[in-house]
C-alpha cells in the first residue's frame, strides 16, 4: 500500500496534501482516488472535499467527505468525517445518500492544529489512514471499506468512518480523562447512546456505533455492541512483551459484534495492528519503525497516552 510521510503547515494544508496523495496516479496507480468536489477555495478556507475511492479492482465507489471546521479565537481546528453510498453535487455533505444521519448521530471529528504537524498517510483504493502529530498528541482517522469476512455480495459496502471525537470544541491539548480517545488505538470512544467517534455501515444500511471497551458498564450502551479487537480488550495490566527473538506479535485489528454473549467477527482493518508498548530497554514511541518479514510498521500511541496497552502499528506497504 502506498504511504507518505511529511509535515503539514496546518489542518487545511494537511487536507491539501492528503488529496494530492490520494489522487496521484503516480503514487496510487490504478487505485487513485478522485476528488469529486472541493469547496475550500484551494484549501485556503473552510469547506468540504468529496472523495471517491475505486476499490482494489478500480470498479467500486467508496464515498468519503471531509469537512473542515474552525473557531480560531478558541484554537479549534477540526476535520468532520462523513461517508455515503453515492454523490450528488446538489446535496449537502451530511445529506448525501446513505450518510451518517445528522438527526440521530454525531459525525466523527479529528482535532488538529493550524501549525506544523508531522503526518503519515497510508492508503489503497479501499481506505485511507491519516496519522498527525499535533504537538505531543497523536490524532488519526481511518475512512473507507474494511475487508469483510464472508461473501462480498452479502455486504457490498462495508464502509467505516472513524475519527477521534464528536465534540465541536475539543482541541489536541485537551488531555483530561476521556476528553479525547480512540484514534487507531481503541476504535473508538462511545460515551452515550447518541454518538460515537467511529461508525460502521452495516449490511442492512444502518450505521453501527463502535465503542471503546468490550466489557463492563459500557455494555449497556447498546445491543448489539460493536468494537475493535484486540484494542478494545487491552488494559494497563497487559504483560505481553516482544518475542524472545526480538520480534513483535502483530495482532490484526478486527471489528467484532457481540449480542447475547455471541461474538461475530465482521471483518478486519487492513494494515492496522495492536502491538505491545514494551520494547528492549524501554518502551515504544510514536514514529518508531518495527520491521518484520520485510514489512515496516509505523508505531503510534493512543492520543497522549503511552501505557503498554496504548500502542498500535500501521503497515507501511
Amino acid at each position: 500500500m502506498p504511504y507518505q510521510q511529511g509535515t503539514a503547515s496546518g489542518y487545511l494544508d494537511l487536507l491539501s496534501q492528503l488529496c494530492t496523495f490520494l489522487s496521484s496516479s503516480t503514487i496510487m496507480g490504478t487505485q487513485a482516488w478522485t476528488v469529486l468536489q472541493n469547496t475550500t477555495s484551494t484549501f485556503t478556507a473552510d469547506g468540504e472535499v468529496y472523495l471517491k475511492g475505486p476499490g482494489l479492482n478500480g470498479n467500486d465507489g467508496i464515498y468519503v467527505t471531509i469537512k473542515t471546521y474552525s473557531v480560531s479565537a478558541s484554537g479549534i481546528y477540526q476535520w468532520i468525517l462523513q461517508g455515503a453510498v453515492g454523490y450528488n453535487a446538489n446535496l449537502a455533505y451530511n445529506a448525501q445518500a446513505g450518510c451518517i444521519p445528522p438527526a440521530s448521530l454525531s459525525a466523527p471529528r479529528v482535532p488538529l492544529l493550524n501549525s506544523n504537524m508531522p503526518y503519515v498517510f497510508v492508503a489503497n483504493g479501499r481506505r485511507f489512514i491519516v496519522v498527525a502529530c499535533a504537538g505531543t498528541v497523536v490524532e488519526s482517522c481511518c475512512c473507507g471499506w474494511i475487508t469483510q469476512y464472508g461473501p462480498s455480495g452479502r455486504w457490498p459496502e462495508p464502509l467505516f468512518i472513524g475519527g477521534m471525537t464528536t465534540s465541536a470544541t475539543v482541541i489536541p491539548a485537551d488531555t483530561g480523562a476521556f476528553v479525547v480517545d480512540a484514534g487507531l488505538r481503541r476504535l473508538f470512544y462511545l460515551l452515550t447512546t447518541a454518538s460515537s467517534a467511529a461508525y460502521l455501515r452495516g449490511s442492512d444500511g444502518t450505521w453501527k456505533r463502535l465503542r471503546i471497551y468490550s466489557w463492563g458498564n459500557y455494555t449497556g450502551n447498546m445491543t448489539p455492541f460493536f468494537c475493535v479487537w484486540p484494542q478494545s480488550a487491552m488494559q494497563a495490566t497487559n504483560l505481553m512483551a516482544p518475542c524472545v527473538d526480538g520480534n513483535y506479535l502483530m495482532q490484526q485489528s478486527q471489528i467484532v459484534a457481540n449480542e447475547n454473549q455471541t461474538h461475530v467477527l465482521l471483518g478486519k482493518m487492513d494494515g492496522v495492528f495492536w502491538v505491545t508498548g514494551y520494547a528492549a530497554g524501554g518502551s515504544l514511541s510514536v514514529g518508531d519503525i518495527i520491521t518484520q518479514n520485510g514489512i515496516n510498521y509505523y508505531v503510534i500511541n493512543n492520543t497522549y497516552r503511552t501505557g503498554v496497552d496504548d500502542f498500535s502499528a500501521i503497515a507501511l506497504e
